[in-house]
């Protein structure tokens, strides 16, 4: 059974990212409540496969990737600013 989409919390996803972005940067493990805020947003949000990209790239310390992916989703959601 998939899990239901629900409405997709831009500002959310930017705070959680912008807090995550610094740990990747640095090459850090990335802080439990931010991971956690980003599994919620993830399912939530099955119709978007570059979150759960994202956060399997964090899980196996792809940190490169994980920027890479941070940057996609704020281009394809116009999260810029």
């Amino acid at each position: 059974m998939t899990p239901a989409a629900t409405e997709l919390d831009t500002m959310a996803l930017k705070r959680v990212m912008d807090g995550i972005s610094p740990y990747l940067e640095q090459r850090e493990l990335v802080a439990d409540d931010l991971l956690l805020e980003l599994r919620a947003i993830v399912r939530g949000q099955p119709q978007i496969p570059l979150l759960a990209r994202l956060l399997g790239q964090i899980d196996r310390f792809d940190h490169d990737g994980a920027l890479a992916t941070i940057a996609q989703l704020v281009a394809k959601l116009n999260l810029e600013g």
